[in-house]
């Protein structure tokens, strides 16, 4: 069943850090093979190319090269998906100790790319965020 409420998609979220890093890519349309999406974690399709999230392992060997390397915090709610404020509430904790997110969302979760070196602290300032449900700047929910 999924979660609407602030509330309780805070305490619930139970964010999950992979231990693999992950690369961002972003190639031409036309050059994206059915390999690429069998590996793609997820894929974006947009007026320049086609976006990839992938696994660094796997894009060497597919031979495609990326400068960040990212790590993946799931965050295990099953929040509904008109639900208002989740990803407010994270993105708001992660920019108060300046760490960048990429966010994107699946049916059932959702899912952010922090760079790798930042990854355990993003984690930390998750769970952080779990127990106090206290957004940066807001008042207690």
């Amino acid at each position: 069943m999924s979660v609407s409420a602030l509330h309780e998609m805070l305490t619930q979220m139970s964010p999950h850090l992979a231990e693999e890093p992950y690369v961002m890519l972003s190639l031409p349309a036309e050059s994206v093979t059915e390999e690429h999406y069998r590996l793609a974690l997820a894929t974006m399709k947009e007026r320049e190319g086609i976006t990839l999230v992938i696994k660094e392992r796997d894009a060497k060997q597919i031979k495609q090269a990326s400068c960040e390397l990212f790590r993946l915090i799931t965050l295990e709610v099953h929040s509904d998906l008109m639900a208002v404020g989740l990803t407010a509430a994270f993105a708001q904790t992660l920019a108060a100790v300046d760490i960048p997110c990429n966010v994107f969302a699946g049916y059932f979760h959702d899912h952010i790319l922090v760079p790798d070196a930042l990854a355990e602290s993003a984690l930390t300032q998750l769970l952080q965020l779990a127990k106090t449900e206290t957004v940066p700047g807001q008042q207690e929910i």
